[in-house]
This record gives structure tokens, sequence and C-alpha cells, in this order.
């Protein structure tokens, strides 16, 4: 049997995609940032790496949650997940706004390192913005018995859907 899930799993796996790409580009402004000189490098601080670990951390939660979410069997653990990724998510963000607070310079400053701290707290909010776009809105007490589709699934053309109209690819 196959699960009963309000995620399509296309959409799941493109949010997924767009995500890993996201780390990708998290990954190298890191690696830049390893080799810039200690006074620019927003790594090399202690307390950078922590804070930054926490956001991490909570994020791969998120996506753990995320990818639970697309295989989900039921209602109720369908609302569950999203109440779960949701508080993740809300977490990752709690997290990375105290990372921005130590991560704030001022460009003529720290003119070396600046553009680096600010890519870095973009791709964290594009990753959590990701994983937001992709899911289902919180579950509202009214609509508990209601499909929730997330924003993707609603704007996709048809012929895109499974099993819809004009579902032919290549024509």
């Amino acid at each position: 049997m196959l699960p009963q899930t309000n995620v399509d799993l296309r959409c799941a796996l493109e949010t997924l995609e767009h995500a890993s790409i996201t780390v990708r580009g998290l990954a190298r402004s890191l690696a830049d940032s390893t080799r810039l000189a200690e006074a620019d490098s927003p790594v090399r601080d202690q307390e950078v790496r922590s804070r930054l670990a926490a956001v991490l951390e909570e994020l791969a939660e998120a996506v753990g949650v995320f990818g639970l979410l697309a295989g989900s069997y039921g209602p109720n653990a369908h609302r569950q997940l999203v109440l779960e990724l949701h508080r993740r998510l809300d977490e990752a963000g709690d997290k990375q706004d105290w990372l921005s607070e130590l991560l704030g310079a001022d460009p003529a400053v720290r003119p070396v390192g600046w553009p680096l701290r600010g890519e870095l707290v973009s791709h964290l909010d594009r990753l959590r913005a990701e994983l937001q776009g992709g899911s289902p809105a919180e579950p509202a007490p009214e609509d508990a018995d209601e499909p929730i589709r997330p924003w993707r699934s609603v704007l996709r053309p048809s012929r895109y859907r499974a099993g819809g109209p004009g579902n032919q690819r290549g024509n």
C-alpha cells in the first residue's frame, strides 16, 4: 500500500534538490571563509562556529522531518510532522537571528570578510525558506481533515501532475 501523503513526492524531491544546492553554496562560503586572514574570517571565531553549528543542527532535523513528511501514512502522523517541521524551522530561525547578531559587521570596518558573512546568513535564509515553501502550512483545527497541499503543487500546471490532463512529457 502506498502512503497517503499530502505532500506530492515530486514536489518534495524538488524541494530537497534545491536544498542540496543551497547546502553546496553554504559549504563553498564556509570554505572561502577559512581562506581569509584570521581577523577577517567569520568562521575562525569559536562562538560563530558554535552558533552556526546550532543553526545547522536544527536545519538538519528539519530536513529529516521534511523527508518523513513526504512519506507520512495518515492524517494524524502528517499533522504531527507538519507541526514538528514548523517548530524546527522556527527554532532554526531563532538560532539564526542569534548567529546574525554575531556576524553583523560594518563593511567599512571589515571590508574583506563582510561579503562572506552576508553569504552565510543568505544561504541559511534560503535553506529555511526552501523547506518552508515546500511544506504544507500548519494545519488549522477546522482544516484538520482537509488535505494540505504545498504551495508549489497548487502553482504547478496540471500537465506536470501525475494523472493530470496532458501528462505527456515532450509534447
